[in-house]
């Protein structure tokens, strides 16, 4: 498969793992384009070099207006001397962006969404109407949850043009290792953002390290509320019960997850109705056969069967997270077994290896003739 164009609002962005994998499996010889949801950059060797699309300061005219309409006239003229067959756009404020670039290129497009872009009120109000156009011109839209899948319906994209791809992690870098467990630690893992709930997740571990003084936690990620989060850690008296250890690395991150018992997440809808798509998290940590406590929210009920591969709360219930894991505190053999339920199913549904096959499907031309 040749002449791939990728889309993304970010050059490289640590918690985008999913933009980088497709950057890194897709294919050896990617255009990829960036910048802005309308990019101004690109590369053709994976950021070893990069360049503008176009140099602004010499476009004749000063009116944004202008500099928009050449920005598209040159994105579309870099499409075709690439020979680029296809463009998949990261995000759906992207596809919008790219769908009348690739109709006058008469180059497909396919969309693929990840989470805040169904959802967020802000990019609804912003790019909700235009979606409905970009939905016509698409070849193909990419989801990653149910949920997700049936909110794009309702925004008004066809049944026949969505495809649910869920994600795929790296199971030879997030499997069983065979160092000794630490059956009282906890982690998370995600960027300290409303939409994640990291607040919600020490109020229950307050109460399970009240019963458990030997429990400890360590939150993985960066972000806007870590402070925040730092000073509650700090006034529910758990300073040295929680570890924050800023964002890390992938192989940081197994490691840590290779040592730990459980895994807890709280996604909720925050205040601007963002949601998760499908967090990369949980499938990672249920590879490395953590048990994991979570909240019924977006596409992790695709994966987490309450009862049986996991627990699952209500959002913003910071109690009933504490009550579920203090359960499953004191039936270890039912944590373990959920875990390995979990680690089972995520290894042969959720390889990163599956996911790109997928992707390649939909991307081949072959697929719309």
């Amino acid at each position: 498969m040749t002449g791939i164009a990728i889309v993304s609002i970010n050059k490289s962005k640590y918690s985008e793992t999913f933009i980088r994998s497709h950057l890194e499996y897709l294919n050896d010889h990617i255009l990829y384009l960036f910048g802005g949801y309308l990019p101004t950059r690109y590369s053709e060797d994976k950021l070893i070099t990069e360049h503008e699309i176009i140099d602004v300061k010499k476009t004749s005219g000063d009116p944004d207006k202008r500099k928009k309409y050449s920005l598209r006239s040159e994105l579309s003229r870099l499409l075709v001397k690439k020979k680029v067959q296809v463009v998949l756009a990261e995000y759906g404020p992207a596809g919008v962006e790219m769908s009348s670039i690739c109709k006058e290129a008469n180059i497909p497009l396919v969309v693929h969404f990840h989470g805040f872009d169904a959802y967020r009120n802000d990019v609804l109000n912003h790019y909700g109407k235009e979606y409905r156009d970009m939905f016509e011109i698409a070849q193909a839209v990419i989801v990653v949850s149910r949920d997700m899948q049936s909110q794009l319906e309702k925004l008004g994209c066809p049944r026949h043009k969505l495809h649910w791809i869920p994600y795929g992690i790296d199971i030879q870098l997030f499997k069983p290792h065979s160092l000794e467990k630490k059956e009282m630690q906890f982690v998370s893992c995600g960027r300290f953002v409303a939409k994640k709930g990291q607040e919600y997740i020490l109020k229950a571990f307050k109460k399970v390290h009240d019963e458990f003084p030997i429990s400890n936690m360590v939150m993985i990620g960066d972000g806007e509320l870590l402070e925040t989060c730092k000073q509650l850690a700090e006034a529910l008296h758990l300073n040295e019960a929680v570890q924050f250890t800023g964002a890390l690395t992938q192989p940081e991150i197994a490691k840590i997850f290779s040592e730990s018992r459980f895994f807890v997440q709280h996604s909720i809808i925050d205040e601007h109705n963002d949601s998760e798509g499908l967090p990369l998290a949980i499938l990672e940590a249920g590879s490395t056969g953590l048990t994991i406590i979570a909240t019924n929210h977006a596409g992790i009920p695709d994966v987490i069967e309450n009862g049986k591969t996991g627990c699952l709360v209500e959002e913003k219930n910071s109690d009933l997270m504490a009550e579920k894991i203090l359960f499953l505190l004191r039936d270890p053999d039912l944590s373990i077994t959920m875990g390995n339920a979990l680690q089972e199913k995520i290894r042969k549904h959720y390889s990163i290896e599956r996911y790109i096959e997928d992707l390649k499907k939909i991307l081949s031309v072959n697929s719309w003739n």
